[in-house]
């Protein structure tokens, strides 16, 4: 009994083992900042989407790509406003620090720009 006990208690401890070591390589691998631009239209009553992703910027830690985001919203939120300086029927919606979107005049269709931070190893374009 104490030998199948003995036995549990090591396989136990090789699965914490590895556990940690995962976690502790995930903690250290590179964040990527990323932004997709997502077009959605209404052609013909039927919805079209479109989405092309681009590599912004790459950072050590998630807090560092977080902070990356923040900037690059605010540089987008910015260009759209002044963009709305010239077309004021343009209509603009914001997530804060994650998304803008965009429509054109009473055109149907919709322009988004969505950051995400994800881990250097995903690349989300298809």
């Amino acid at each position: 009994m104490a030998k199948k006990y003995e036995k549990m208690k090591r396989v136990l401890l090789a699965i914490l083992f590895c556990l940690l070591l995962s976690s502790t390589a995930n903690a250290q691998s590179a964040m990527v900042l990323w932004e997709q631009v997502q077009v959605m239209e209404i052609k013909d009553g039927t919805l079209s989407e479109n989405s092309q992703w681009t590599r912004l910027r790459a950072t050590p830690t998630y807090e560092q790509c977080i902070e990356a985001q923040i900037r690059a919203f605010e540089v987008r939120k910015n260009v759209c406003t002044a963009l709305k300086d010239y077309n004021p029927t343009m209509e603009i919606w914001t997530t804060p620090y994650k998304s803008t979107t965009i429509q054109w005049s009473l055109e149907p269709t919709l322009i988004s720009n969505i950051f995400h931070c994800l881990p250097g190893t995903i690349d989300p374009r298809k």
